[in-house]
């Protein structure tokens, strides 16, 4: 809790003076990827091949509204940055272990989209009106067992709005987990996921689908 706060407290501090030009949207996505396979660190600890990763994730986000749309027909584009403010839970299907009851934690985390918002009035051949963005994205957190091992997710994505209230999003993204690496490895590994087993840093590849709300 004291950790949300803390996040929380500093996504406030970091907001733009223009915030009152913005609104908030809450987020709800869904993810799932594969985590890349590891090389051998002991006899006791082999490699593992690519496992996989499930998400679920609630973010908020302050941003311009959509793009107003052209008189006439054609596009237009405004750059722009968004930050973000993200809770979720993780769950890694750890073979390294041969345990999959266990292997889950939640996650804090900050970040900010860089955007290129687009509206489109009676473009293409069949004269097709949308309104969305274009992004990169950045995002640095914490789990939130034990340890708190860090981590950052880089993603590249895109949503489009249904009206001026609902969106539609996707993202691809890779996804590290900091884990601090043991001089000497456990014989027989007691962990329940790679966040807290010394082996190393834990690298995922993932894909979500989002939907956002305006509040």
């Amino acid at each position: 809790m004291k950790l949300g706060v803390a996040l929380l407290s500093l996504a406030a501090m970091t907001a733009p003076a223009w915030a009152d030009e913005r609104t908030m949207f809450v987020n709800l996505g869904g993810t799932f990827g594969v985590g890349l396979p590891s090389e051998e660190v002991n006899p006791s600890v082999p490699a593992h091949g690519a496992e996989g990763v499930l998400m679920g994730r609630v973010f908020g986000s302050w941003e311009l509204p959509p793009v107003p749309y052209r008189d006439g027909r054609g596009y237009r584009w405004r750059p722009s940055v968004a930050p973000e403010v993200v809770i979720g839970r993780l769950r890694i299907a750890d073979h390294r272990h041969g345990d999959f009851d266990d292997n889950s934690a939640t996650f804090l985390a900050l970040g900010a989209r860089l955007e290129l918002g687009m509206s489109q009035h009676k473009g293409g051949l069949f004269q097709v009106s949308a309104r969305g963005a274009y992004y990169l994205a950045a995002r640095v957190g914490l789990l939130t067992e034990e340890h708190h091992t860090p981590l950052s997710e880089l993603a590249i994505g895109q949503y489009l709005y249904a009206g001026d209230n609902v969106r539609f999003g996707v993202e691809l993204a890779l996804l590290s987990l900091f884990v601090p690496g043991a001089d000497n490895p456990p014989m027989v590994p007691l962990a329940k996921g790679p966040w807290s087993d010394g082996i190393g840093p834990y690298t995922s590849l993932l894909a979500t689908v989002y939907v956002g709300f305006k509040l």
